[in-house]
């Protein structure tokens, strides 16, 4: 989708497409917690809203994963909100944090599960 902004001039010049090899381990890393989630609890609180209330159990179980892959992307967030010309730093802080999300979920997450 990079290349293609890219090619499509959406984006500033520069190798925009070395930014997804970048975020795979910390995407994979999301994927990988997704997959391993338990089911929903519906034991969990509600929060009362005028429109009614939400069920956080669902809520919890949708943002299992998302939120490992969004904190592992931040540089590439912050790239594509500041439409940042030099692009060789924030790849490599990208090559990293998300390198280092991916590997810290691994060692950390309990064996078995």
């Amino acid at each position: 989708a990079l290349a293609w902004l890219s090619l499509d001039g959406a984006l500033g010049a520069g190798p925009w497409w070395l930014f997804g090899p970048a975020a795979a381990p910390a995407l994979a890393a999301g994927a990988l917690r997704m997959a391993r989630r338990r089911p929903v609890d519906h034991s969990m609180p509600v929060i009362a809203t005028p429109a009614g209330v939400i069920p956080m159990g669902p809520v919890v179980w949708a943002l299992a994963g998302v939120d490992l892959a969004g904190l592992g992307c931040v540089p590439l967030l912050v790239a594509l909100a500041g439409h940042a010309t030099a692009l060789g730093s924030l790849l490599l802080v990208q090559a990293l944090v998300g390198t280092g999300v991916a590997a810290t979920y691994l060692l950390t997450r309990p064996l078995g599960r």
